[in-house]
């Protein structure tokens, strides 16, 4: 086998010293002078096979990082979504029907009155009976302090407001408002609105007083309210 006069940066695959193969054009085998290591030319001219790249250990840290940060976001969502469907069971269970209430004061003997859902509003306020149910029902749940809106430049939803107002004042609520919002509501009728959870018991007493008395009421989440407290949007 004749070796090209080209190897003479050929260099020993065992300790790296270059092998000076100039003028051994006809010789297959060397010996290397460093380590004394026999060195198939022929072999040793043949472009060693390419390394597959190694990722960096600081690359791999951050890719694990990355990752581990993204199953702990799921997991958050998971057990955010878990939490939401126990209160929508809840509230479900509360409109289904009359169920005993833990969340009434301890040696009240007062129980909720139910009344079916139904158009409680007439005019601008509404039926004598729905709202003497409310403010009873208001009494028998623990008192709270809540806030009531009504979307800005709506005068029927602004009397509505001061109605439930006057009753939720009549159960021994403290209210604050009724006040003007400007954001978009996109629904009607009565909203209880969430900043986040859990649900404060405010938000709860007053979803199950008005949804006893035969009110409908939408459940929303608003991260971008001002505080924590209930709030009863009248749209």
């Amino acid at each position: 086998m004749k070796i090209q006069s080209d190897l003479r940066e050929i260099r020993c695959p065992s300790c790296g010293t270059p092998l000076h193969t100039s003028g051994l054009t006809r010789r297959r085998k060397v010996q290397c002078p460093k380590c004394r290591e026999t060195v198939d030319l022929a072999a040793a001219a043949e472009p060693a096979p390419e390394r597959a790249k190694s990722v960096e250990p600081a690359a791999a840290e951050s890719y694990a990082a990355d990752l581990a940060d993204l199953r702990a976001r799921v997991a958050q969502l998971e057990s955010l979504e878990a939490r939401v469907a126990d209160l929508e069971r809840a509230l479900d269970t509360v409109a289904s029907g009359p169920t005993p209430l833990p969340d009434r004061p301890a040696g009240s003997k007062r129980k909720l009155r139910w009344m079916p859902h139904g158009d409680l509003f007439r005019d601008a306020g509404f039926s004598e009976e729905a709202a003497s149910i409310l403010v009873h029902n208001l009494s028998a749940v623990r008192p709270h302090t809540i806030a009531i809106r009504s979307p800005a430049g709506d005068a029927i939803a602004r009397e509505r407001a001061q109605c439930f107002k006057d009753l939720f004042e009549r159960g021994n609520w403290s209210v604050r408002g009724p006040f003007d919002t400007y954001a978009p509501i996109g629904e009607r009728g009565l909203i209880l609105a969430v900043r986040s959870f859990p649900v404060p018991a405010e938000v709860t007493a007053a979803f199950i007083a008005l949804t006893a008395s035969g009110f409908s009421v939408i459940s929303r989440l608003d991260p971008n309210l001002e505080s924590d407290e209930a709030l009863l949007i009248v749209a």
